[in-house]
């Protein structure tokens, strides 16, 4: 009898389980030359499959993913995997995947594994990899980030497009946007100011079918998941509008500072120079602009909720030492009588923070935002979260972590928060915190404690923030 030839499941499985041993290889070589990069993979959620045709770094909802080809990535050497692991991993340390959504998608593309491939180092990179010689009159400078780089391609583009008609420009200024070179073949850009630079963006552009909008290059990397769209080859990434940037960025910036901290401060200074500048920029984001514990000392003062927790470390005032009482003394110390745990006063710390989501705060602003929430819980207050427009849409506790959405984008009122404390009188709150930039109307619920307002800068403070302290929020 024949043998049983194995089923297209069982071949992909074994596929999939060679691509992970594969990755795991390439990610232990990384880490023992450069471990920086390595603890950054950590906090990757590694997919092996044929989710995309190469490998790819996707943001689905509010996590990035690492995708990866088993088929592609068997097809190359040992070291040319770590240099594709490492180009995934500067895309996300850079947060090119975070900051494409409105450049043309080509352009933004070519521009960012210009800048990483530049920085992968002594690991070869793949056949058709995009680096500064596939643009050698450009005149891209060799520290340039992919904000730089792009500009240059946008404005060699726009003399691309500058050609007579039927030269093969595509209408959506994106060269040859239909995937041809037009009737008159490939045009003459002599003319423009890198004739070779032209030659190859228009290439790039026909070969990668520049009008569409997943703007994929063709070669060892796929940014068709990039900024929360859906995977155009069909891998089932986030659906158009699932995606959280700002939790996203937030995830980036505490795994880029962890993994800096986990490295050898003797290896710093081999980072280049891009990349301890996002380590940097991280570590201030991660920095809350006002003093929380400071803040929260203040409400709890400022309240009379108060209760007694008996401690150890504090011997009691009234019974002190008990050997004169006649009892057994203290084993560890025969000399002296059990101490009587005295108490201390804890003051009641839960806060309610409102966040407003109408329509004039924008991404950076609830970026903030959050970033406030997240010092307050690390402070070590119980923080319950209202989002808030001209309703009250989210209710939840906050557990460390952003949601994935929260609604919003209408009209700016006060009152809905306050209304909601009234209507829920049996959560009890020590303070309320409310994160706005001041535009809307007086409330008139008066909310059973404290409030402290903190403003945007360029915010509305005014005699309309009722009830408590304002601070600035320097964006």
């Amino acid at each position: 009898m024949p043998p049983e030839k194995p089923s297209v499941a069982k071949k992909a499985a074994a596929s999939a389980l060679a691509g992970e041993e594969h990755v795991s290889r390439a990610i232990i070589a990384l880490y023992m030359a450069e471990p920086f990069f390595a603890h950054v993979l950590q906090g990757l959620v590694r997919r092996v499959d044929a989710s995309t045709p190469t490998a790819a770094v996707a943001l689905v909802g509010s996590t990035i993913e690492l995708w990866v080809n088993p088929e592609f990535f068997a097809s190359l050497g040992k070291t040319m995997r770590v240099a594709v692991i490492k180009h995934e991993v500067l895309h996300v340390v850079l947060k090119h995947l975070l900051r494409g959504r409105d450049r043309k998608p080509l352009l933004w593309n070519l521009a960012c594994d210009v800048v990483v491939n530049a920085l992968v180092g002594k690991w070869p990179l793949p056949e058709g990899a995009i680096t500064h010689a596939t643009f050698p009159d450009l005149k891209i400078p060799a520290d340039a980030t992919a904000d730089q780089v792009y500009a240059l391609l946008r404005a060699l583009q726009r003399e691309m497009n500058a050609q007579p008609s039927g030269s093969g420009a595509g209408s959506d200024g994106e060269p040859g946007s239909d995937g041809e070179s037009g009737s008159g073949g490939e045009p003459d850009y002599a003319a423009t100011s890198a004739p070779a630079s032209a030659r190859a963006l228009h290439r790039l552009g026909a070969a990668g079918n520049a009008g569409s909008d997943d703007g994929a290059v063709g070669c060892h990397s796929d940014h068709s998941a990039w900024d929360g769209r859906p995977n155009a080859k069909g891998g089932g990434g986030a659906p158009d509008g699932a995606s959280n940037p700002l939790a996203a960025e937030a995830g980036i910036d505490g795994m880029v500072v962890r993994a800096a901290d986990r490295t050898d401060p003797r290896s710093w200074g081999s980072l280049p120079g891009l990349v301890r500048d996002a380590v940097m920029e991280s570590r201030a984001r991660g920095v809350p602009k006002v003093d929380w514990k400071r803040a929260l000392r203040l409400f709890a003062c400022a309240t009379g909720r108060t209760k007694l927790k008996s401690t150890q470390r504090r011997e009691s005032t009234r019974y002190g030492n008990t050997a004169a009482l006649g009892t057994p003394p203290d084993p560890r110390d025969p000399t002296q009588g059990r101490l009587v745990p005295g108490v201390k006063i804890q003051r009641l710390r839960s806060v309610l923070v409102a966040v407003d989501t109408s329509g004039s705060i924008g991404e950076a602003e609830l970026d903030a935002f959050f970033n406030e929430i997240h010092g307050i819980w690390r402070s070590g207050a119980a923080v319950y979260v209202l989002s808030c427009d001209a309703a009250v849409h989210d209710a939840f506790e906050y557990k460390g972590k952003a949601p994935a959405r929260l609604g919003g984008g209408g009209g700016t009122a006060f009152e809905p928060v306050f209304a909601w404390m009234a209507a829920n009188r049996s959560r009890r709150f020590d303070g309320v915190i409310y994160l706005t930039d001041g535009c809307g109307p007086a409330p008139e619920t008066k909310p059973p404690c404290r409030v402290l307002w903190v403003v945007t800068a360029g915010g509305l403070v005014g005699e309309h923030l009722l009830w408590g302290r304002h601070l600035l929020l320097e964006l």
